[in-house]
């Protein structure tokens, strides 16, 4: 395995079907792929650490979110399983549901996720439908819209903003579940959006690894397109490449 890859994740899914119908369903899912209970259901919103389970909750902004188990990019192949089971049973999936991806990155100074983040945000952002990246409620961007802006200007604001819950990157989980959340995404059950967007942003934290936080900050130096972000983040997976590419092209503007 590639160490680019080696990192923990978890996904929470958001779906706009109620509570009750997906608790339903869920365990004889659930039990088909792992051949045991492998789910805890719970009707509240509560906070789940480190969890070893899919785990069904209540949530704020919709009416319930799936958390997929702590996993390994080995995992990946049970998770397509879980997903497109839920797929069948069309769930309803609305412009209020997100779907947010889970990384390590206890090993990553912090300084250095928002440094390499805001030289991309620009860009990046525009990877997704407009109710996303327009969304200052649950992932507010970190970057100002205003044009010519420096990054020396706004880093201190940005890294303050990242470290709150509802931005397009955030923080927040790094104290207490070891991890930097991405929350840009619309909810979905398509496996491929799911798996590209985890090998994207597993490259991303190994940029930001390598990177120096200073010098991105005094350069002032954004990332002017896609071929510029997939070919500093060294993709060499084609499927990710095009992937990202694809996004961009279709979402961009729209």
């Amino acid at each position: 395995m590639r160490k680019t890859f080696r990192r923990k994740f978890g996904c929470e899914f958001e779906f706009s079907t109620h509570f009750d119908e997906v608790a339903k369903i869920l365990p004889q899912i659930i039990r088909s792929v792992y051949h045991k209970p492998l789910y805890y259901i719970k009707k509240d919103n509560y906070n789940s650490i480190n969890n070893t389970k899919w785990n069904l909750k209540m949530d704020a902004s919709t009416e319930c979110e799936l958390n997929s188990p702590v996993s390994h990019i080995s995992d990946l192949p049970n998770i397509e399983k879980v997903l497109k089971k839920l797929k069948a049973k069309n769930l309803s999936i609305t412009q209020n549901d997100g779907m947010h991806i889970h990384i390590q990155a206890n090993d990553i100074d912090y300084d250095k996720i928002v440094s390499a983040w805001i030289k991309m945000e620009k860009i990046i952002i525009n990877c997704f439908p407009k109710h996303r990246r327009n969304n200052i409620t649950y992932c507010e961007r970190l970057t100002p819209l205003k044009k010519n802006v420096k990054i020396s200007d706004y880093y201190l604001d940005s890294r303050s903003k990242a470290s709150a819950h509802h931005c397009c990157i955030s923080g927040s989980s790094i104290k207490m579940r070891k991890t930097v959340e991405f929350r840009l995404c619309e909810s979905t059950l398509d496996f491929n959006i799911v798996k590209n967007w985890i090998l994207f942003y597993m490259y991303f934290l190994e940029y930001a690894k390598e990177n120096d936080a200073i010098q991105n900050v005094c350069e002032n130096t954004y990332f002017k397109n896609i071929s510029e972000i997939i070919y500093n983040l060294n993709i060499h997976n084609d499927e990710v490449e095009k992937f990202i590419t694809n996004r961009y092209k279709q979402f961009h503007g729209k």
